[in-house]
C-alpha cells in the first residue's frame, strides 16, 4: 500500500480481510496488532469518545484526550502503541472508505500521554504480506 491507496469495506472486519488478509467476521477496535505496529482505522477532524485526532500536516498527527480518559482499553495512557499504520476512515456503511495515509511514530518529546500525542510520519509505504 502506498500513501493514498483506498479500499471500499462496510466494516473494520471486510477492511482488515481484503487488506490484510484476515478472515474475522466481526472486529470492533479501532486498532489491530500488526507486527510491530498497530492499524489505526480512524476518523480525523471529528470527536468521538472524549478524542479528536488531527492532521496538523500531511507528516504530522495530533491525538487530543478532550474527554479526560486515565486509560484506554484497559491499559493506562502512558502505555501505547509507538508505531501506527494509519487508515483514515470517511464516509458511511456501505460507501466507508479507509485511506492509507501512512506509518507514524510517536513523538515522546513533544508528547504527553495524558493530554496531547503527537505522531511523525516515518513511511509513504507498507509491504503487506
Amino acid at each position: 500500500m502506498k500513501n493514498g491507496d483506498f479500499i471500499f469495506a462496510q466494516t473494520h472486519a471486510e477492511f482488515l480481510n481484503k487488506a490484510f488478509g484476515t478472515n474475522y467476521k466481526g472486529w470492533m477496535k479501532c486498532v489491530w496488532k500488526y507486527n510491530d505496529a498497530v492499524v489505526w482505522m480512524v476518523r480525523f477532524n471529528e470527536t468521538d469518545g472524549g478524542w479528536r485526532n488531527t492532521f496538523i500536516s500531511d507528516n504530522r498527527i495530533k491525538e487530543e484526550n478532550i474527554g479526560g480518559h486515565t486509560s484506554w482499553d484497559g491499559k493506562p495512557l502512558e502505555w501505547l502503541d509507538k508505531i501506527r499504520i494509519v487508515m483514515e476512515i470517511t464516509g458511511e456503511s456501505i460507501a466507508r472508505k479507509y485511506t492509507f495515509r501512512g506509518i507514524f511514530k510517536y513523538n515522546e518529546n513533544d508528547s504527553d500521554p495524558k493530554i496531547c500525542r503527537y505522531y511523525d510520519k516515518i513511511s509513504d509505504e507498507i509491504i503487506v504480506r
